[in-house]
This record gives structure tokens, sequence and C-alpha cells, in this order.
């Protein structure tokens, strides 16, 4: 179907009308299809049909909306606040002329332009909305209409622009009868009348509109039609006047800067009764500054119909253009005579000034060096206008308009690549396409390099070239064909740096950090940077990102910049020099995070006695914020120091630094850059002292991620390491660790043992996070085997001796252990204070996971508590982060209670599926006694459903707590008449 609102409101089908209905049904038509695609509130449907809404108003409005998808079919839902149209192929006549409008804003060509203005205006039909009145449609229609007028006033300075004059003299006399005020108007008829010689008739045509607005408005007219009637009044440019365009062509290739240039273009064309308007287009070289220039100078030929200037001041290069032999070029380029241009400074500079005097120039000044070298060069006549381009910021050209051109977007970078060298080619590997465009930085210059050596070898594939330019060294030379050359655009800024600037760069590209703090200068010069990276970001080799969670500004190197300044380091610098430049730095951050971890009290202690470095003077201020804060803004750079600290054969940095992070990492969920930094350090540090704390560590991290293959060997060396070194406290911390493993493998008694052996094993200056881990140890194990009531005393005197420190989120994690014994133990009301004390230190620190578990632990209790809409909601909220983190026995368990609550509900069908997923988990982990207690818990659902593999699950329940010598009392069911049914105790007497 057709729905037209240009004219009459009316829908066509096959070229036929279709009856729309009543009035009032027009008008709510009428609004929908204005508002197509986006929900229309009824509210707003009700205040416009009715000026006093009736109490039946909203029933009405329901009765005309389903008369109207009676009469048009299934083109109008409902939705929970209102309607809404859905056009989904059909055709709006609205829609097509915005369309085409903005389809002519973006074209290129004049030409293209006025074929797309003019296919809009031919869809209007008469005055928008004419068949309803109303204010609202009088609102509405002066709306459209100033719509249709913007599009009218853009086709006629694109038929100015290709010259034809008599076209717009014809279409103007209606337009100005219509909108006798809108000088824009009066404007071009003046133009176009002096295009075909009526010089006259425009200076009659001005002083009409001067007693018009005089009469009429009481003010004299614009800026812009004064300009043109001094220019007429001048009777006849200077003599020997000449029209220069010199101007370069168009590139045929732009991508994604059609908003960018628009901009440029809507800039130039402010112009301001003191001074011309002067745009600044600043950025990198290969960016492509001059090509939105050169873009927007062509866009706006007929806005400047007295000349275009051009000159490339090679501002980037070892010989710069003076401006006094720019000024000789221009005036020559004017008209003068050679032998008329003035040798004097001063003298040329006025004739340059008087040339242009009441002229419409514009002056396109690219690559320039400094602010001094354009001066000269600046139009002082309000009718020109310039536009710079320079790799500096200029920021002493003080009222221009300033614009940092960006590289490109993915879509944008893709779509480039793809004019060049073939849409075929990038539509059968779009994965390979973007690769190419990320290894090209989306830098434009890069990009067209980068496809015209697609289109020179047919034979390569988009891959085989992404694996030329990701190599570890050569992206470069691949970045090169012809007189193009990514290396020599960068090089260019790199060569007019003074030696300082150059050194600092070079260390930079070395640093291999995605991003940094300004203190990092410091560091790697080796003394105070002075101002360097401000230099360095002036000249766009250096990139300001933004602000980060610590209050630190950023800064990162684009990665084609990394990549030369990292071949200048290899070439200028001795390698020792670069490495201790690099070291500097990795001590700096292990010095932050020491000090960041100790402010925190993350609690892990794998660092204890790990020595760090004094934080140096110009690092202070980074972690005078909040410590988490802080490792969150370097979490990543943190990680690659590491490994970095590895490729330099510094295993001590590396561990140093692994250890001094691992809490932050482990707590904030981070588990795969914990288990990765551990392991990096591990596999090169020797000493026997940060070995053990790594052994330790690593078990940590094993233990979220479930790998209990590799603990065994872990502990071992752990253990023989605490004896070499005849450490007590970290042999206890060894005798934890295996009772932890124990009780994973459901070896509980041996995990009592090795608990009791560690608590027994601390000394009376033991540190506090020992002895509280040997007293939780001791009681959830007993917890764990049915016998909460042992527990009870060990965790609370856990807690008491925890909340001595100063480690707020390991008292949590007492607390959350304690919790867990006296919810076993039936103390429900003591268990909710002390599980919600828990939870809510938890969530302060930021510790998800642990979090997580205090849902987990308060779902159970409301379970326990036949609470059951109150479990549910914890017991999902805690799923839903396990889930996200990926912690596969939490999820697990988490996923045992809700069919534990299906159970206590007698819902068991839905008990199944969670109580199935729960035991795959298990089964893949391979943890039996957890596989045991979910496997009973299958057999009561299946038994309530008479599904016969019921027997099937009890079995093997059976048999596993068999294996381990475990009672049922382990199976840790609810106290609830629905777990009743308990296996019974396993048959001794049939063992061997």
């Amino acid at each position: 179907m057709d729905f037209l609102v240009l004219g009459p409101v009316e829908v066509r089908a096959d070229g036929r009308s279709i009856e729309v209905g009543s009035g009032r049904e027009r008008l709510v038509l009428a609004q929908l299809l204005l508002n197509a695609d986006r929900l229309t509130a009824a509210d707003r449907l009700v205040e416009t049909v009715w000026t006093a809404p009736p109490r039946t108003a909203k029933g009405q409005l329901h009765n005309m909306i389903s008369n109207l998808r009676r009469r048009l079919g299934g083109v109008i839902f409902t939705r929970p606040l209102g309607y809404q149209v859905t056009l989904d192929g059909h055709r709006l006549d609205l829609a097509e002329f915005r369309s085409l409008v903005s389809r002519a804003g973006a074209a290129v060509e004049h030409a293209e332009s006025l074929e797309l203005l003019a296919a809009a205006e031919a869809l209007w039909n008469g005055p928008a909305l004419a068949n309803i009145a109303g204010d609202w449609a009088e609102s509405v229609r002066a709306s459209l209409h100033a719509e249709r007028l913007a599009a009218a006033v853009a086709w006629l300075e694109a038929a100015l622009s290709l010259g034809r004059h008599e076209d717009v003299l014809r279409a103007l006399p209606g337009l100005i009868g219509e909108h006798p005020y809108h000088e824009r108007l009066r404007e071009l008829h003046m133009l176009a009348l002096v295009g075909v010689g009526r010089r006259a008739d425009a200076l009659t045509e001005y002083r009409g509109t001067y007693r018009l607005f005089a009469e009429e408005l009481g003010i004299e007219p614009g800026v812009g039609l004064r300009a043109i009637e001094r220019e007429i009044l001048q009777d006849a440019p200077p003599a020997g006047w000449v029209y220069p365009r010199q101007l370069p062509p168009v590139p045929t290739i732009l991508g994604g800067r059609d908003d960018l240039i628009a901009a440029v273009e809507n800039d130039l064309c402010r112009a301001g009764p003191a001074a011309p308007p002067m745009v600044v287009l600043v950025g990198p070289g290969g960016v492509g500054k001059t090509t939105v220039a050169v873009a927007a100078g062509h866009g706006l030929l007929g806005r400047f119909p007295d000349g275009h200037l051009f000159a490339d001041l090679r501002g980037m290069h070892a010989d710069p253009i003076a401006p006094h032999t720019v000024l000789g070029r221009f005036l020559r380029a004017l008209g003068v005579a050679p032998a008329e241009v003035p040798d004097d400074p001063q003298e040329r500079l006025a004739a340059y000034r008087s040339r242009l005097a009441g002229r419409r120039v514009l002056v396109l000044l690219d690559d320039v060096a400094s602010e001094e070298q354009v001066r000269a060069l600046l139009p002082t006549f309000a009718g020109c206008a310039t536009v710079i381009t320079s790799r500096q910021r200029l920021t002493a050209l003080v009222g221009a308009t300033r614009w940092t051109v960006p590289v490109l977007v993915d879509r944008d970078a893709v779509e480039l690549l793809a004019r060049i060298a073939g849409p075929e080619r990038i539509a059968a590997e779009p994965a390979s396409a973007q690769a190419v465009v990320e290894a090209c930085g989306r830098f434009p210059l890069a990009i067209c390099i980068a496809a015209a050596r697609l289109a020179a070898h047919p034979g390569w594939t988009l891959a085989d070239l992404h694996r030329r330019l990701a190599a570890e060294h050569g992206r470069l030379d691949e970045l090169r064909v012809g007189d193009l050359d990514v290396r020599s655009s960068i090089g260019l800024s790199y060569r007019l740096l003074d030696l300082p600037q150059q050194a600092l760069l070079r260390r930079l590209a070395i640093l291999d950090a995605p991003d940094w703090p300004a203190w990092v200068c410091d560091e790697l010069i080796g003394r105070a940077a002075d101002g360097l990276l401000d230099d360095l970001v002036g000249v766009h080799l250096v990139d300001p990102r933004s602000v980060d969670a610590a209050g630190q500004l950023r800064y990162r190197l684009h990665d084609l910049v990394t990549e030369f300044a990292a071949e200048r380091a290899r070439a200028e610098d001795a390698e020792s020099e670069r490495d201790e430049a690099v070291i500097r730095v990795l001590r700096t951050w292990l010095a932050l995070a020491s000090a960041a971890d100790a402010r925190r009290g993350y609690g892990l202690g794998h660092a204890r006695g790990v020595p760090a470095p004094q934080v140096p003077a110009s690092a202070a201020a980074a972690v005078a914020c909040d410590a988490t804060d802080w490792f969150e803004a370097e979490r990543v750079s943190l990680v690659r120091a590491v490994t970095r600290a590895r490729r330099l054969g510094r295993g001590d940095l590396a561990a140093q630094l692994a250890l001094w992070i691992s809490g932050f990492l482990k707590s904030r969920n981070y588990y795969d850059d914990h288990e990765r930094t551990l392991r990096d350090a591990w596999a090169m540090v020797q000493n026997d002292r940060l070995r053990l704390g790594l052994a330790h560590a690593l078990f940590s991290a094993f233990m979220t991620t479930d790998r209990d293959d590799e603990m065994p060997v872990l502990l071992s060396e752990a253990r023989m390491l605490a004896q070499r070194l005849g450490e007590r406290d970290q042999e206890v911390r060894t005798f934890l660790q295996s009772g932890l493993y124990a009780k994973r493998r459901g070896r509980l008694e041996e995990a009592i043992g090795w608990s009791e052996r560690a608590l027994a094993s601390c000394r009376e200056d033991a540190p506090i996070l020992l002895v509280t881990t040997s007293l939780h140890g001791v009681a959830t194990a007993h917890a764990e085997a049915g016998r909460p009531q042992m527990g009870i005393a060990l965790s609370e005197r856990a807690v008491a001796i925890q909340r001595t420190g100063d480690a707020p989120a390991m008292t949590a994690m007492r607390l959350l252990g304690h919790g867990e014994v006296l919810m076993d133990a039936g103390w429900h009301d003591e268990a909710e204070r002390v599980l919600t004390e828990s939870l809510e230190t938890l969530e302060s620190v930021g510790n998800d996971a642990a979090a997580a578990v205090g849902l987990l632990r308060l779902g159970e209790l409301a379970l326990r508590r036949e609470l059951w809409t109150e479990a549910e909601a914890l017991l999902r909220r805690a799923l839903a982060v396990f889930e996200r983190i990926r912690d596969h026995s939490s999820t697990a368990m988490t996923l045992r209670s809700l069919g534990d609550l299906a159970l206590a509900r007698e819902r068991s069908v839905d008990a199944v599926e969670p109580l199935r997923r729960a035991l795959a988990i298990w089964q893949r982990l391979g943890f039996p006694l957890e596989s045991a207690r979910t496997h009973h818990r299958l057999g009561l659902a299946l038994s309530a459903l008479g599904d016969e593999v019921a027997g099937h699950h009890s079995a093997e329940c059976r048999r596993i707590l068999l294996e381990l010598g475990l009672e049922p009392a382990c199976l840790r069911l609810p106290p609830l008449p629905a777990f009743a049914e308990v296996t019974g105790p396993p048959d001794h007497g049939t063992r061997d």
C-alpha cells in the first residue's frame, strides 16, 4: 500500500484509493503515519482528537483503531502504551521524501543532488495534510512545509552551482511570493540575475527587498544580501581579474566522511560581519584531512564564485613553503602579472588583501606547520573563507572552528576497502576484511594502500593479506604501493620532533600497553618528561583517550605509529637501554599494585612477605583514589606487565607482579587473567620463596577454575618448598589446601584431619588469616559430613578472630561460612543475620562471586523456611552471576538448590531439568560427593513421577557413599517433608 500525507491524507493499493473513514479516523491515521515505525502514545492521540476528551475517549479511540485495521489490514499494531503503524514494505511518501533529501545532501556531485531533490519535490501533491483541519494539523503542516522549502533552497543552490541560472530564475518567483521575507531566496535571485548578466536587475531586486524589509519588518537586509550588493556595485572585476580554480579534484573514493564534510561546509557558510569563517582540520598523517577539506571545498563552489585558491605548505617536510612564496603564487593566480608582484613582504601582503576585497574566494591551505606560516595568507574580507589542514593543533588561530579528523569506524573502513578492492572480494571474506581494516588501524591511507595491493594481486585472498599485515614486524613494508607509503607519512612527523621527543615516542612504542597514564613517560626516560607528552599529543602521534576510573587521563599510540616507532627503537636504541626503560615502568606498576592491594585488603595473602619497591613521587597520585578503581583502570596493563617481565627474563619481577595483583583479579572474577599471570610467572621464577607464593596462588586459581587434576602435584611441590624454606606458616597453608582438595574429592574425614593439623600447627603469632582459615576448614568439613553442631563454635571463633584484623572482605567470607554452618544446624534466625551482614559487605567491596554465594545461601535458608517466592528470587539472582562469571561448581550448586525448591513445592516435574544439569556439571568436574547428593534428589523427583530410572539414581548415590565411607547425613537435605525419604545407610557388610 501507498500512504500519502504530502497533500491530502490518502491510502492507495494497486492504484485505487482505499476509504479511510471519518474525519477523526483520518486524523488518527495521520498521526500514526507521521510517527511510522514508532510508538504513538494513546494519550497523545486522545489529546489531539479531542480538545476536551470525554470519559469514553479511550474506548472511542480503540473503536477507531479497529475500524482502520479492518480497512487497511495488519499495519497497525497495539503496544502496551499506544499504537504503531509498521510500514514493513509499504510506502510512505514523507519517508521517501526525507530519504531523497538526505541522499541529496550526501551526494558528491551537484547533478546527482539536483536529480534527487527534483524527485523529492515531485512527491508533493498540494499542502500537507490538506484534508485535515485543526491546530495540530496546522502545526504539523507548517513544519513539513519548512522541510519542503529547505529542499527547494538546496535544489536552487545546486542548480546555481551548475550554472543553470535560467532554471533558478524560473523557479524563484513562486517561492518568493510564498516566502517574501526569506533572505536566502532573495540572495539566490540576485546571484542568478548576475549569472545571466542582469546586474541592474539584481540591484533593483536588492532595493525592492530593502524597502520591503524596512517597511514591513523595520530591519535592513542581512549580511549576505548586503555583500552581494557591494560586489555588484563594484561594476566590474579589477583589471586582469581571473577566477582561479585551484582545488585538487574531488577524491573518487570517499569513506565515512559525509557528516564531517557537511559540518565543515556548514561552518564555512557562517559568514560573520567581522571576520571570514576559518575551519582547521587536524589529525595524524594519513587520516584524510586533505580529502575532507577538498570535498568540502567542491561542495561550496557556488558559495565562492570568485575563485578557489589552494597551496600545499609542506609543513611536515624539511623545507616548508614560506608564506611570502605562497602570496606570490596566489597573486599570480588572481591575475597579477608576474612582473607586477611586489617583492617587499608588506607590499605583497597588501596587494593580496586588496585583490580579495569584496570578493568571495575560498582559500585552502594544506599541511600547515604553524600559525605563523598561515597568518599572512588568511583573507580578511567577510565574503571569503579559509580551510586549513595540519598535524599540529594550531591553537593560536583564535576564532577558528577546529575539527579533529578521526580514523574510520568499522563499517566505513570496510566499505572503503570494498570500493577499491571490489565488493565481491569483501563479501566473500567478511571476517578477514574486518581483520584487514583493524590491522590498518582504520586509517584511510593504510586502507587505500591495502586495497590497492589487493587489486594488484587478484590471486591474494583477504586472509593472505591479513597474515602479511599481522606479522610481528614488517607491517609497514606491506602498507606501501607506488608513491603511497604509511611509513613515510608517519616519518614526516617523526623527523620534525626534537631528540627528546623522538626518544619518548620510541620508548612508548616498546612498552606493550594498550594505554597508559602520564607518569609512565617519566619512568620511560628516567626523568621528568617536562611536557614532552603534550608535544607528542600536539602533533597527533599520541592520542589522549579519556579519564579512567582512577581519575587519570590515559593516552595511547595508534597501532601504525607504534609499529613505526618500534622500528626506530630497534634501529636507534641499544637493547639494554630499551629493557631498562621498560623495567622501570614495570617496577613502578609493581609498587603501585602493592600499595593498592595493601590499602584494599583483598585478603588472599599470596603476596605476604613479597618485596615491592617504593612508589616514585611522579606516580604517587595514581593510587590516591579508591584502590579497586585503580586496579580496574590498570588491569590490562598489569596483566601484560607480567608477560613482559617474563619475556625480559625477569622471572622475579613477573612473580612479584602476579602475586600482588592476584587478590584483585580473583575477587573481581577475572579468572582467565588470574590463572594466566600466575602460570606465566610460574614458568620462569626460580626463587623458592616466590615459587612457594605462586604455588599457593595457583592452587586458589585452580579451585576457581576446577582444575583438580593439577592440584596434587602443586600441593606436593608447595609442601616441599615450605619445608625446605623452614616456613611454618607456609606449611600450614599447604595443610589447609590439602584439606580443601580432600573435601572437593568427597574425602571429608581426611579434610577434617588436614584442617585440624593446620589449626594445631599455627603458632601463637600466626597471621590472623591462617588461623581463621584453619577454623573455617574444620567447621565447614563437619557441616559437609552432616555434623554442623560440631562446627558452630569453630566458625563463630573464626569470625571473632577475623574481626580483629583490618580486612572486611575476609571477615565477610568468614561470616559466609559461619552462616552456612548455622543454617545446617537449624539456627535460622542467627544464620539470616550473619548471612545478611556478609552479603552487604561483599556487595560493598565489589566481590560479585562471593556475594552470589551469599545470595545462594540466603536462598537456601528461605527454602528451609518455606518462603518459596523469596527463595526462587534469590537463587535466580545467584545463578545469573555464576553463569556470567563461568563459575561451574557454584552454578551446579545453585541448580541443585532450584531442584530442591521444586521438590519442596511438590513440583517434581520442575525439579528434573535443573537437577540433571547440575549432575552433568558435577560429573564433568569429577566431584563424587556432589554427584551423589544430586543423584539422590533426582531419584526422589523421578520416583514421584513414576519413572523407573529413579532406582538407578538412588543406587548410584548409595554406591558413591559406600566408596567414600560416608553416611546419608552428608547429603545435606533440607529438613522438609519432601526430603523425609532418605537413602538408607550404605551396607558396609557387602565389602570384602
